[in-house]
């Protein structure tokens, strides 16, 4: 069976603004049979982290963070 995990991920130099929470918050809301964790850059698996610092768009870089969260965690 597949974990109910649910990994947001958030980048950037700034905290996650209002509306990324209203996102979370829904989320969970509406799946609350849900484990939901929000990850950062600390989660990067160490076999990433030279692709992740040549990446420059911050969606190529979140990519790298959710699969280290699956590989590390499980879930989808």
């Amino acid at each position: 069976m597949i974990p109910k995990r649910i990994h947001f991920v958030w980048i950037g130099p700034a905290e996650m603004p209002d509306w990324g929470r209203r996102n979370i918050e829904e989320f969970q809301r509406l799946n609350p049979e849900h484990e939901i964790t929000l990850h950062g850059e600390e989660i990067l698996l160490p076999q990433y982290r030279e692709v992740y610092n040549r990446r420059t768009i911050p969606a190529n870089k979140s990519d790298l963070l959710r699969y280290s969260a699956l590989e590390r965690f499980g879930g989808w």
